[in-house]
C-alpha cells in the first residue's frame, strides 16, 4: 500500500500563500514529538527552506 506524502495528506500545503507557514508549523511539530522543544533557530531555518521552496511548490499544484 502506497503511503501519502505529507503534501499529498495535508491539504493546507496545496495553498501557496500560506504553504511556508504551514510547513514549518507541520515540521516543526513532528520534530517537537521526537526530541523536544524545536529551537528558535532550527525553526527560522524551516521557515527559509520552505519560503525559497515555496514557489516550484506552486508550480507543482497548479497543474
Amino acid at each position: 500500500m502506497k503511503r501519502e506524502t505529507i503534501f499529498e495528506s495535508n491539504p493546507y500545503l496545496r495553498d501557496p500563500e500560506s504553504y511556508a507557514d504551514q510547513m514549518a508549523a507541520s515540521v516543526s511539530s513532528s520534530t517537537a514529538v521526537e526530541i523536544g522543544r524545536v529551537k528558535s533557530s532550527l525553526k527560522k531555518a524551516i521557515v527559509a527552506k520552505a519560503r525559497k521552496s515555496t514557489s516550484s511548490r506552486a508550480k507543482h499544484f497548479s497543474r
